[in-house]
């Protein structure tokens, strides 16, 4: 289930699969695979860190596809610091990161492609490609 969503390719995730129960209930951050979105800033730290442009937009859409949902995910590995894991969430009309590239709310990530199988690579980039012609 994703309990909360940081930016458009940040989330917090809660399993519920009872096939792992030792896994069960435990929650982690999910870094989508392949991409990154805008990041929000934050007014309190010293001094307060600006938001990029467009962040509230590719929030809002992860937000209205994921929040919420019992939604497959695959991991394949975690970020550098260990500290969360990278994947992908499988929604049923398609992949969220190919989705947010296609509407120029995300840009790939160089880090987190080499992670992923090389099959799944070309659908990102004909997807950025396209968000940038148009």
């Amino acid at each position: 289930v994703v309990e909360h969503v940081f930016d458009g390719s940040r989330m917090r995730c809660q399993v519920i699969d009872s096939a792992i129960p030792e896994y069960q209930y435990a929650s982690f951050t999910l870094l989508l695979a392949g991409v990154t979105c805008p990041r929000l800033g934050n007014p309190k730290a010293v001094p307060p860190i600006p938001s990029e442009p467009l962040c509230e937009d590719a929030r809002q859409f992860s937000q209205l596809r994921l929040l919420q949902r019992e939604l497959p995910i695959s991991l394949i590995g975690t970020d550098k610091s260990g500290g969360s894991a990278v994947g992908t969430v499988h929604h049923p009309r398609g992949n969220i990161a190919i989705e947010l590239l296609k509407v120029g709310l995300a840009r790939m990530t160089d880090w987190s492609v080499r992670l992923m199988e090389p099959a799944a690579v070309p659908g990102l980039r004909v997807a950025e490609n396209t968000a940038k012609r148009s």
